[in-house]
Parts: structure tokens; sequence; C-alpha cells
């Protein structure tokens, strides 16, 4: 008989081993497969993931760029960080008697991997939103150089600023001019 009780009380202490285990299991396939879930990340029409991975010496090869759709990103091994695709105005501070727009747009150039790859080299030690600070910078560089320029102002900053956001992925949508602005509000009404 106490022999009995001895394999009672052992089989008790086995089964509530037993179940720790299964929910121990069970906790570790539940977090493991919420991780690996989060790490699937989806990419929205407006933006560009670009994923990157973590070290290395040329960080170009190393790159990753989703339009749109789904991508998995490698827990510790790789980084990723969206990029804007809707373009962005800035304004233009004239000081001198230079005619300048009096703002500017610029966008990303998405349809093309080389500008995604230059916009992913200038923030890769930075946050996206760097961009447009550093964009900002040199729209503001750009204006101070061109107010002491002679003949089309104008057109002068805008091909300067083009060459200089150029290495960062961003191009120059044309603005309208202030003088284009007041003509067309000039213009009879139809």
């Amino acid at each position: 008989m106490v022999e009995s009780a001895a394999v009672v009380l052992l089989g008790g202490w086995y089964m509530a081993a037993f179940f720790v285990f299964v929910l121990f299991v069970v906790f570790v396939v539940v977090c493991g497969t919420s991780y690996i879930y989060s790490r699937i990340l989806k990419c929205p029409p407006d933006r560009v993931l670009v994923v990157v991975q973590v070290g290395g010496a040329n960080p170009d090869s190393k790159l990753r760029i989703v339009r749109e759709g789904t991508t998995f990103v490698l827990p510790i091994l790789e980084q990723h960080f969206f990029l804007d695709r809707s373009p962005f105005t800035l304004p233009v501070v004239s000081d001198g008697p230079a005619v300048l727009p009096p703002s500017v747009t610029l966008a990303l150039d998405a349809d093309n991997d080389n500008s995604i790859r230059a916009a992913a080299r200038a923030v890769a030690t930075r946050q996206p939103s760097a961009l447009y600070a550093i964009c900002d910078a040199l729209t503001r560089q750009t204006a101070f150089e061109v107010q002491r320029a002679t003949g089309d102002a104008a057109a002068q900053f805008l091909s300067a600023l083009s060459l200089k956001v150029e290495p960062l992925g961003y191009t120059v949508l044309s603005p309208k001019m202030a003088r284009q602005v007041d003509a067309l509000a000039d213009e009879p009404a139809i």
C-alpha cells in the first residue's frame, strides 16, 4: 500500500512537470511566431522600404529596395527604414535683388534604383527625416549663392539646386515663378 501511494505521488509530480513543460513549449512557440510575424513588413504605396544588412564595407551591395509588397527583415542582421515618395515644398528665402521662386518642390526619384541607393546612403547613419533638413539647408545655401548672380537668377538657382540634391536621390520639380503667378492672375477668366 505504501508503494502504490508513492507511485501515485510520483505520477502526480511527473504529470505536473510535463504540464509545465508543455506550457513552456507553447509559450516559446507563440512568442517565436509573433516575433517572426513582426519582422514581415509591408511597404505602403506612398513609401519605399529600404532594407540594409548590418556591417560590411560596401553598403550599396547590401541594400534591398521594396517599392510595394511585403518582405522579411532578418532579426539582428538587417535594419530597415522608409523613404517618403511624396513631394515636399521648401520655402526659398530671397534677401537680395535676384528674383527667385517663392518655394521649390523636391521629390524622391522613386523609380530609379540609383536615386534610392543615394538617399539610403544619405540616411544610413541618420533618421530619414534628416533628408528634409539636408535639402532645406541646400536650398538656403543655393539661394544665398545665387543672390549675387547676374542674368536669370531663377534658372541658375534651379539648376544649381538640382545639381546639389541629385546626389541625395531627389529631383527638383519645376516651380511656378512669381512672375508666372502674377501673369496667371492678370489673365481674364474664361
